[in-house]
């Protein structure tokens, strides 16, 4: 197990200084790795998918038209879907499921991950996403020997209303909690909590509606407010068509 310390990194204003953005998500403007990943995510539909549908019904019921009702021309911006505190909640944890590698259908509420001789639990059911102005916070409760019921935060800058950010992203250099725990799996915390808010937002824009080659729309802003979180979508462009 990692070894124990007193020193907890507590909770603090973000050092501006200790910011690193993460790969851009976009329409042929990020990393073709990042691309690539939303691809596959794209071509793999789960339980995040689902639930996306159930909440984009519910979306659609209150705010009759957001949808397009025919494909998007190449380029195009499609619907902002609004989701509050509660929805983001919900899919949140159903992508923190699939982001952990639990088979659907499983009741597995926790996995355990190993590094040579030291296992750290993560509690998947009970992670968590806030947000706030121009923020998501993914909270990961874990258990370890020298950190029993500790939690992990991991903060993503996003958009705001006054200060629009498209899908560029960025979070500190280490994740926030027990320094036993982040000192060792910071990075894996923090890879984890990105690849729980791509999976939301990116099967969120998919449920949404689709181009004119088929393709699903995609996400390509995120504005974090005390009112929820709003993914904006849009068509691919044309050199970023996807071909079957």
């Amino acid at each position: 197990m990692a070894t124990s310390s007193e020193d907890d990194r507590a909770p603090a204003e973000a050092d501006p200084d200790a910011i690193r953005p993460l790969p851009v998500v976009s329409s042929g403007l990020g990393d073709y790795a990042v691309r690539r990943e939303v691809a596959e995510l794209i071509e793999a539909r789960g339980e995040v998918s689902e639930e996306c549908l159930k909440m984009l019904k519910i979306i659609q019921g209150r705010c009759p038209g957001l949808l397009p009702d025919a494909p998007l021309e190449p380029g195009s911006v499609g619907p902002e879907i609004p989701l509050d505190p509660k929805q983001v909640l919900i899919l949140g944890t159903t992508a923190a499921r699939q982001a952990a590698g639990v088979a659907a259908g499983s009741d597995a509420d926790s996995v355990v991950w190993r590094v040579a001789d030291n296992e750290l639990m993560v509690l998947v059911s009970r992670v968590r996403l806030d947000v706030g102005d121009g923020i998501v916070t993914v909270t990961v409760p874990v258990h370890c020997d020298q950190a029993p019921e500790a939690e992990v935060m991991v903060p993503f800058a996003v958009g705001s209303d006054k200060s629009p950010a498209g899908m560029l992203v960025a979070t500190e250099n280490s994740p926030r909690g027990p320094a036993a725990i982040v000192d060792l799996w910071g990075e894996a915390l923090t890879a984890f909590g990105w690849q729980i808010l791509v999976t939301m937002v990116t099967e969120l824009a998919r449920g949404s509606g689709s181009d004119t080659d088929g393709a699903p729309l995609i996400p390509a802003g995120l504005t974090g407010s005390p009112e929820g979180l709003r993914v904006l979508t849009m068509a691919r462009h044309t050199f970023d068509r996807a071909v079957s």
